[in-house]
């Protein structure tokens, strides 16, 4: 599918230049000899010469190709200034974060590269040319936030310049800088991480337990399918996450790294009955979760479940090892 897509894209691209730089094919006007339908002689058609070393596709009447084309030109041939400011969540500069900033310059989506670092005050400024501009920042240490991740905040954006693409034609000004965020980590401590691991299930509800660390302490999960299919393609089944030896609850915001002291249950069921209506129902889900083992130690997971074909589980998480430190921020670069 993904080269039948780039075929597509690669035919439409070359249509489009076809159609943009072809000559067109309306008839000249007519010359001095020409007749009009009457039988009489059409009057004489005037032009001036076109200055020396003039391209011949530099005019045309309006809505014509090459106009047509001189626009796209000069839209790709916008001057771009962007003024930014880096600022971490408590509102803070952020000094030598790394800024790249992308200019738009053809419909092939090429682009142009360039890239500067804040300065005392968490200021910086881009310089391109572009009909859009994409600004993205990051540093060593600190989390990248992503669209969506953390109302309010956001580490990377993009902007209009020459044409409004339904953000509104970007107005760049010194006095107000564009902000954007990244999110400092807090007290940093040893913590065993659980790498993304796969794990398949049968179909007829049996666990399997995965360790987060060498110890004890592990996750069971299991997933039961009921065969009845409805003519739409649901089908009743039920997913259950357990915190062996321990309790588990929903976690919330995804910058949210202290554990609750309380609130826990020994699992959590997720019920797709064939009876609710999509988009309710899901052959997949995804969960994250904190998690209290008895031992007093705490842990944070992130699970999904792919209830169709191979049937199969994907969890990754981070375990303190440290008896009643409910501090599960993980060091960014570690991520």
């Amino acid at each position: 599918m993904k080269r039948l897509a780039a075929i597509i894209a690669a035919v439409l691209i070359l249509c489009t230049c076809w159609w943009l730089f072809t000559p067109s094919s309306e008839p000249l006007p007519a010359g001095n000899n020409a007749k009009s339908k009457s039988g009489k002689e059409a009057p004489e058609v005037v032009t001036n010469a076109p200055n020396a070393g003039a391209s011949s596709t530099a005019s045309g009447p309006p809505g014509s190709r090459q106009s047509f084309a001189e626009k796209m030109l000069n839209a790709f041939a916008t001057p771009i200034t962007f003024y930014g400011r880096v600022l971490d969540q408590n509102g803070d500069p952020v000094v030598g974060a790394n800024v790249r900033g992308s200019a738009a310059v053809s419909m092939g989506g090429n682009s142009t590269k360039v890239t500067t670092t804040t300065d005392a005050s968490g200021n910086f400024t881009l310089s391109s040319k572009g009909m859009s501009f994409f600004v993205t920042v990051d540093k060593p240490g600190y989390y990248h936030i992503y669209p969506d991740k953390m109302p309010g905040f956001v580490s990377e954006n993009g902007f209009d310049y020459a044409e409004d693409l339904g953000r509104g034609i970007h107005k760049p000004d010194a006095s107000k800088p564009v902000i954007l965020h990244l999110f400092k980590p807090g007290t940093i401590e040893p913590l065993t991480r659980l790498k993304s691991t796969s794990r398949r299930l049968s179909r007829t509800g049996e666990a399997v337990e995965v360790a987060l660390d060498a110890g004890a302490h592990r996750i069971s999960l299991a997933c039961k399918t009921e065969d009845k299919v409805t003519p739409d393609g649901r089908y009743s089944w039920r997913f259950e996450v357990k915190a062996v030896n321990g309790g588990l609850q929903p976690s919330g915001e995804v910058f949210e790294f202290e554990a609750p002291a309380s609130g826990y249950k020994e699992s959590d069921v997720i019920d797709m009955n064939d009876t609710l209506p999509r988009p309710q129902w899901s052959d997949s889900v995804r969960r994250s979760y904190f998690v209290r083992f008895d031992d007093n130690t705490f842990a944070r997971i992130k699970v999904e479940m792919i209830a169709f074909g191979d049937y199969f589980t994907v969890i990754e998480g981070y375990h303190n090892p440290k008896p009643g430190s409910r501090n599960l921020e993980a060091d960014p670069s570690q991520r």
